[in-house]
């Protein structure tokens, strides 16, 4: 798997090599896990109490200013840890949105996108046929799913529509895996900006692959 930053102008400009061809790309579709509605539950009480106190306590610091201490202890203990629970789920919403998958000829592709418009760029996971350990499809509701090629959590397109449609694409494509067959790791995997001597010996020793930069 190689990774790699570079700017945004299209969601696949500068991505696909010479000749390779895209034949499916989609998006993921948001839904609240386990974790999300947690995080909330526990969250939104501690910033509703910090936000609470902070009324109280914005009056009498302006009577006297040694009440600021009462302040810094609300954002520390109540209104800064509330507000920051409250916004994993939100940042998740944020990444999801700004994901795309695709498969091509050559590689399956994850791309994030991150920042604001002007000043974007975009996190690419790029996985060739010899870093399939297996394709398999885990399907929900609604004909939606998951297509799973791989035993870490990123080594899967999450929560597609039609996922038996890209994984009859991904195997006419590339051919059959074997479900679940022995899993050989994938390459080293990092978010690079430049490259490395080490990091070029580690990608030729390991598994015969050079980290790609590109602007």
């Amino acid at each position: 798997m190689l990774v790699y930053y570079l700017k945004q102008q299209d969601e696949f400009a500068n991505v696909l090599e010479e000749h390779e061809q895209l034949l499916w790309h989609d998006k993921p579709g948001f839904f609240l896990q386990v974790s999300d509605v947690i995080c909330f539950i526990f969250g939104a009480p501690l910033l509703l109490l910090g936000l609470y106190l902070c009324s109280l306590i914005f009056p009498l610091i302006l009577h006297d200013s040694g009440n600021i201490a009462a302040l810094i202890l609300d954002l520390t203990f109540f209104a800064g840890p509330g507000l920051l629970l409250c916004s994993i789920p939100f940042n998740r919403y944020r990444t999801v949105r700004n994901t795309i998958y695709a498969i091509t000829d050559r590689r399956l592709l994850h791309i994030i996108s991150h920042g604001r418009s002007r000043q974007r760029h975009r996190t690419i996971k790029s996985y060739r046929r010899e870093h399939l350990s297996y394709i398999e499809r885990a399907e929900r509701r609604g004909e939606r799913g998951d297509l799973i090629f791989g035993k870490f959590p990123d080594t899967r397109f999450q929560n597609i529509a039609h996922v038996g449609r890209a994984e009859q694409i991904l195997i006419s494509a590339w051919g059959p895996r074997p479900a679940q067959a022995p899993f050989t790791p994938p390459p080293y995997h990092h978010n690079v900006t430049r490259q490395t001597d080490g990091d070029r010996a580690y990608y030729e020793r390991g598994y015969g692959a050079t980290p790609v930069e590109q602007e």
